[in-house]
């Protein structure tokens, strides 16, 4: 018989307690559970649970521990923002900006950089590489010189950056008038065989899509097919296993 029995755990902290005192005749065992808040800015986490105990006769210590790694679910996100003179400037005149840009997801991109569209099509490097934790933001500033048959208050300016755990790509766009969203995706097939459903859609690499399905036309409630797309290409697509003989309508949304 074992007395004295513990379980801890390495999180939070190290020897967090997890149950215990108790004490285990030979043979007998005793469920436990536990848990904590998922630490910011992680990819996995190595969570150790350790249970000690006493021999009842000889007072001999015994002790066992079991590990696992555990991946952990992060959202990548970036925003990005552009301060435009209050008055027109006229042409030939300096136009001249500022701006923002914010990682609002739950973990580190890398590689972050803001370009500038300017009029011939050209792009230009206002900001980066830098690296951003969660809520941290950089600025940046710009200047050129307006030309005719050109509207400088439409140029955009586009951020990047990659998450740090998936190598996932993000992307966010703005001008003079705030951010500015991509076009509606557009499914460009839905292929079915063997029961699985494969939905393919245009997409904008960095801009991440949640896929919907109904199976009445005219109902109103969407379901949502878990896991959202990323989108890493021109295209971007996702399945759905819905058997032998189920209906189905399908959208596309741009995830917020």
């Amino acid at each position: 018989t074992l007395v004295d029995v513990f379980v801890v755990n390495n999180q939070p902290s190290n020897n967090t307690p997890v149950i215990g005192p108790i004490t285990l005749a030979p043979g007998a065992s005793a469920d436990f559970s536990a848990g904590f808040t998922a630490p910011m800015d992680c990819c996995e986490i190595t969570d150790s649970v350790t249970a000690t105990g006493h021999d009842k006769c000889a007072g001999t210590t015994v002790s066992a521990r079991a590990s696992t790694v555990c991946p952990l679910l992060t959202t990548p996100r970036i925003a990005v923002g552009k301060v435009c003179p209050t008055t027109p400037v006229p042409v030939g005149g300096l136009f001249t900006f500022t701006g923002s840009v914010t990682n609002t997801g739950d973990v580190n991109l890398t590689n972050v950089m803001v370009l500038s569209a300017r009029p011939g099509g050209i792009q230009v490097r206002l900001l980066g590489p830098v690296e951003l934790a969660p809520g941290e933001a950089a600025t940046f500033s710009g200047s050129y010189t307006a030309v005719a048959g050109t509207d400088p208050a439409t140029d955009l300016i586009e951020a990047t950056g990659m998450d740090t755990c998936q190598a996932r790509t993000v992307t966010a766009r703005a001008d003079c008038s705030g951010p500015v969203r991509p076009a509606a995706p557009v499914i460009r097939s839905v292929a079915y065989v063997n029961g699985e459903v494969t939905v393919v859609w245009d997409s904008i690499p960095g801009v991440t899509y949640t896929l919907e399905c109904k199976g009445n036309v005219e109902s109103m409630i969407w379901k949502t097919i878990p896991g959202n797309v990323t989108a890493t290409g021109p295209t971007a697509s996702k399945g759905e296993n819905v058997g032998p003989s189920a209906k189905r309508f399908y959208r596309v949304i741009i995830t917020e």
